[in-house]
């Protein structure tokens, strides 16, 4: 079943949270919404699971409108950053506290174990587990009633780095085996690109770009986007030099990729400055002056600060954007 989200406001008095969003995610689909703080994304998914009053617009899943329907009857399972496990319950107890009292109980609590990969911890007291165990638990508990409809709302944003990278992997594997759509909250585009199928750009409660994960890094088509996907160069077009900058004004995006050191027979070259390197293992990413604009380059040379070098950069691959957003400082 899909999950279709169709022009849905929010508003908290005269505030718009969102105004007129509208996304689709297909069964099976892990859509990544992504967006800076205040963009309306925990706000959709809490409008969507009927914790907030939606003001206009509709919410189906499948042939259900579940616009407005209470909480327990829309089969949305939620699962913030903050795990809210019981501290008086163990693990078994806390997966199945959603799960009503039947004969299929201890057998779906075990299912769930051997999904998230904690079989054997039935008895141990969520006190005792990991950060990552825990998040384990919450995860089982949130799918434990089978919900039609899985959110998450950043739910690996306490972990640290390694940790992170590594249930990130495990979830991707849960979610493929999953018949269900997954709307997965990040402000991370590492976690975006690593389990998603699609990602949904908000901002300022509104839908800034839709579309495949490859499609919006290759050719981002908003300076919040860009950024917000960690493009490095957003810069003004009058700051590039002239063979560069060519007939576009306004904002553009100067991919990395399309920034080389010249080889000694180049033509058509670029001067820069290096301006800071940061070593990067196989390769270092430098900061250089280039114009009056500041773009990225990746190199396996070895660069120096204030250092004069020669660039190539492929016109052609330059990217025009829309919305233009105050660049920052």
């Amino acid at each position: 079943m899909t999950l279709v989200v169709n022009n849905l406001t929010v508003a908290y008095g005269d505030v718009h949270a969102l105004t007129n969003v509208s996304l689709s995610v297909e069964r099976g689909e892990v859509c990544a919404l992504m967006g800076r703080s205040g963009s309306g994304k925990s706000s959709l998914l809490r409008a969507a699971a009927g914790i907030v009053p939606m003001s206009s617009g509709t919410i189906r899943i499948g042939n259900r409108d579940i616009s407005t329907l209470p909480i327990h009857e829309r089969r949305i399972g939620l699962m913030f950053q903050s795990y809210a496990l019981f501290p008086h319950l163990n693990v078994a107890e806390n997966i199945s506290f959603g799960i009503s009292k039947d004969s299929g109980r201890d057998h779906r609590v075990s299912e769930l174990l051997e999904m998230v990969d904690l079989t054997g911890f039935e008895e141990r007291s969520v006190a005792d587990l990991s950060g990552g165990e825990q998040q384990r638990v919450a995860l089982a508990r949130t799918l434990a009633p089978s919900p039609d409809v899985l959110f998450l709302d950043e739910p690996l944003g306490s972990l640290d780095t390694a940790l992170r990278q590594a249930l990130l992997a495990d979830m991707g594997a849960i979610f493929a085996t999953m018949d269900i759509p997954v709307i997965y909250v990040t402000h991370d585009p590492d976690e975006a690109f690593a389990i998603a199928d699609s990602i949904t750009v908000l901002d300022n409660g509104a839908v800034d770009a839709q579309g495949p994960p490859s499609s919006l890094w290759i050719a981002p088509p908003t300076v919040t986007t860009a950024l917000l996907l960690d493009r490095e160069s957003v810069v003004d077009a009058a700051d590039l030099p002239a063979p560069v900058r060519g007939t576009r004004t306004g904002t553009v995006l100067v991919p990395t990729e399309a920034v080389q050191l010249a080889e000694a027979e180049s033509r058509n070259v670029i001067n820069a400055t290096v301006r800071h390197v940061v070593f990067a293992g196989l390769t270092s990413r430098a900061t250089v002056q280039c114009g009056n604009a500041t773009l990225t380059l990746d190199t396996t040379a070895n660069l120096s600060r204030d250092q004069r070098i020669d660039l190539i950069i492929d016109s052609t691959a330059v990217i025009s954007l829309t919305n233009q957003r105050v660049l920052p400082s």
